[in-house]
């Protein structure tokens, strides 16, 4: 179904209630020593991100960034008469920290990059990844279900697209990450806990370094390390959100913590970060069905690549000449002289009714992120271990009442229309008597403001006219009676490894494997039922007012009516399951597994200060995909 932006209403509003801690400014403050001003670069903390960022001091997911408040010139003496201990000096960092790490991101970067920090997802009230990333430059989302499904709305984000272009490549840490499924190839942005990550890296360019794949970028998902800070830290977070149309409070919440300690065979660090996240809502909509041009020319028919129909015009203001013969081909001009029916009008635009639909979503989501490194002594070796899992089950469920757009091909008409097949391959046309029909109002483009919308039938329907047990109208726009089940469940898990070494001051090797695991089920299972209806709209307000009626033309005009039937109002009608019957069911059986097995291998050479390269380096890297998709329809 098509329909027109300013014309559809979503209701999909939050009362949130937060609440957080933070183990470096609460409960464990209390416990340790005040911190210290740095004035060296830790060893432990000088691995580079994939865009040449340092991933220690001052970077994203440093809780000690190195600025000038906190880094003391060397033989710098305290101002005379200043009582102060150089050597305890405390050092706060706000917001413009998290500023701050972003920029040296983009700064030490090689190629066009925007960045979100781990304080930037904390503080934006963002309850996924593809949330957070609307807030870079250039990268937007869709608020459907999907790109190229206007009918259902996405309580959360869906869809990212870097300046303009779909096709993005994800990444776990720097490595390929995808999820299984129809259109797999990368991964499902809203399925990732934001909680879970350090740093987000939108890459808007491709270097030689990159992976290809992403066409119109690639976004890399950091998680966090425990050499980003050192010694013991907690923290957690605590949400609630509340539906005011589904009238449900659901949690989130998530916790984190980490610690490192020296040893005599170097340093340790273990973190470990779950999260869990739930969104009960409910979205109302009313809208108008595919808005129709009505101007006597051929048009390919619905659901067809060769048939044609004409599109009958719609009846104007004056009586001047005599309509068409009967049959007569598409677009052919009446004589001169009154007939009694309004002209033709030439041009005019009028959609065929309204649609009422109510979603509800139920959407649990649950993370955990482990890691564990070690550095040498001689602080030259790093090894970090990563294991991410994320898992989300969707809810959907489905009510709507909608005039079927690709059952009322331009044959609908003001209210005072009569039937006929007299148009084009047997269709109807506009034989609106002059002084009995309430025509449309339209602005001064021809676009439908208002009107009382017929269908006045002629064809298959009133074959059983005339008979007291005939309970199908001849007239009257076929409307359909959906209701929809969705269960889907994906879950993605990834296993890193990584080990850098530098093996003397000009070489330096860096080696990483990856094995990446898939799966998503989905069972979608949908009846369609069926009436006929007129339906009375008024588009002239901020919202669209849709009213469906019994159809005005219950039976041919030559039959007998049906008494029980035509002593009927709107309400009675509608609540007859005599004019109801089913029209069909779907379902949607889905079974997807993917597997990724990844090395990747990067031999480094700095060259000496002053030379004319900074830098040289070799990448190698071998990828072995393996997806398997099962689909089962009805």
């Amino acid at each position: 179904m098509r329909s027109a932006a300013p014309l559809t209403a979503n209701a999909n509003r939050f009362n949130r209630l937060l609440l957080g801690a933070s183990a470096g400014a609460l409960c464990i403050a209390a416990l340790t020593t005040p911190a210290f001003a740095q004035t060296t670069t830790d060893p432990d903390q000088s691995a580079s991100s994939p865009t040449g960022a340092v991933a220690g001091q001052g970077t994203a997911g440093s809780a000690t960034p190195r600025t000038s408040a906190s880094v003391e010139a060397p033989g710098a003496q305290p101002p005379a008469g200043d009582d102060i201990d150089s050597g305890k000096e405390v050092v706060v960092t706000g917001i413009r920290q998290s500023l701050a790490n972003a920029q040296s991101i983009k700064r030490n970067s090689d190629t066009v990059v925007d960045a979100i920090t781990a304080s930037d997802i904390g503080a934006l009230p963002d309850r996924s990844v593809t949330e957070a990333l609307q807030r870079v430059p250039g990268v937007s989302i869709s608020r459907f279900a999907a790109a190229n499904d206007p009918d259902h709305f996405s309580v959360e984000g869906s869809g990212v697209a870097v300046r303009g272009l779909t096709f993005v490549r994800s990444e776990f840490n720097g490595r390929d990450t995808f999820s299984a499924g129809i259109g797999g190839q990368a991964i499902n942005f809203s399925d990732v806990p934001a909680e879970l990550l350090g740093s987000v890296e939108v890459y808007k360019n491709a270097t030689a370094e990159l992976i290809e794949g992403g066409l119109a970028g690639t976004v890399n998902l950091n998680t966090r390390k425990p050499f980003d800070n050192k010694g013991f830290h907690l923290g957690f977070t605590a949400e609630g959100n509340y539906g005011d149309f589904k009238k449900k409070w659901s949690p989130t919440g998530s916790l984190f913590v980490s610690d490192t300690w020296d040893t005599g065979i170097g340093r340790f660090g273990l973190l470990g970060n779950v999260s869990y996240s739930r969104v009960q809502s409910r979205a109302d909509s009313i809208r108008i069905t595919n808005i129709q041009t009505r101007d006597n020319t051929l048009a390919l028919a619905a659901n067809s690549t060769t048939a044609q129909n004409c599109r009958n015009p719609l009846p104007g203001t004056v009586d001047q000449t005599t309509l068409p013969a009967n049959a007569a081909a598409c677009g052919t001009a009446g004589t001169p002289g009154a007939d009694g029916f309004l002209d033709p009008a030439s041009l005019r635009y009028a959609p065929i009714g309204g649609q009422f639909a109510t979603q509800e979503f139920d959407r649990k989501r649950d993370g955990i992120a482990l890691a564990g490194q070690w550095q040498s002594t001689d602080e030259r070796t790093v090894l970090t271990a990563q294991f991410l899992r994320t898992h989300t089950v969707n809810n959907t469920s489905e009510r709507t009442f909608e005039t079927a757009p690709d059952l009322s091909e331009y044959n609908t008409y003001p209210i005072g229309c009569v039937q006929n097949n007299a148009g084009p391959s047997g269709s109807t046309i506009a034989q609106c008597p002059t002084g009995s029909t309430k025509n449309y109002v339209y602005d001064a483009g021809g676009l439908f403001q208002s009107g009382y919308i017929t269908a006045p039938g002629n064809g298959y329907r009133s074959a059983c006219s005339g008979q007291a047990t005939c309970w199908v109208p001849t007239g009257g726009t076929q409307q359909s009676l959906a209701r929809g089940m969705t269960r889907d469940e994906n879950t993605v898990t990834d296993f890193g490894l990584n080990l850098k070494t530098q093996l003397d001051d000009h070489w330096s090797v860096n080696l990483d494997g990856d094995y990446t695991r898939a799966k998503k089920t989905s069972t979608d299972f949908r009846v369609f039922g069926s009436t006929f209806a007129d339906s009375e709209l008024d588009l002239s307000g901020n919202l669209p007012v849709v009213i469906p009626h019994k159809p005005s033309t219950l039976q041919a005009s030559w039959a007998t009516p049906n008494p029980t039937l035509n002593q009927q109002n709107d309400a009675q009608y509608f609540a007859n399951r005599n004019v109801q019957f089913w029209r069909a069911a779907m379902d949607h059986l889905e079974d997807s597994k993917g597997r990724e097995y990844a090395f990747k291998a990067d031999v480094d050479y700095k060259f000496d200060d002053g030379s004319f390269y900074h830098a040289r380096q070799v990448r190698r890297a071998l990828c072995r995909p393996c997806v398997r998709s099962t689909l089962h329809h009805l």
